[in-house]
């Protein structure tokens, strides 16, 4: 496989319609590279939490199927990490040589925010109706 680097949309819809690549291609805005070989050993999802366990044998690039966001939280190896928009609609890691945990975690404050309001409107309506004769 390889990186390819790209600045946009633009410069992706160009490369994939001018030439010709294997199918492990990642295009991400970073400096060309590449990679060593890797494998995902463990992965464990649910619905706002991703673990993945991965080792390369020189320098990686991971590769996750997971829409960029900006309430995705990212760890390596317990230190904060910085996704790389992948492919457009991805997103991609580089990692170091050897063995490494990812953790991934999606929390969306506006959420919380709309279960306390819910918690409240329902609260009131529930006395309005009490207090009803």
């Amino acid at each position: 496989g390889e990186v390819v680097s790209i600045r946009g949309q633009e410069d992706f819809v160009r490369l994939l319609t001018t030439r010709r690549f294997a199918n492990d291609v990642a295009f991400a805005n970073v400096a060309a590279f590449r990679p060593g070989r890797g494998i995902v050993r463990k992965v464990e999802e649910s619905a706002n939490r991703i673990r993945i366990e991965a080792e390369s044998e020189g320098r990686g690039f991971l590769v996750l199927s997971v829409t960029p966001h900006k309430y995705w939280r990212v760890r390596v190896d317990g230190v904060e990490a910085k996704p790389i928009v992948t492919n457009l609609g991805y997103q991609g890691l580089e990692l170091g040589p050897g063995r490494h945990v990812i953790e991934m975690r999606y929390r969306n404050p506006l959420i919380a925010i709309g279960v306390v309001i819910s918690l409240v409107t329902m609260a009131a309506l529930a006395v309005g109706t009490m207090r009803a004769p």
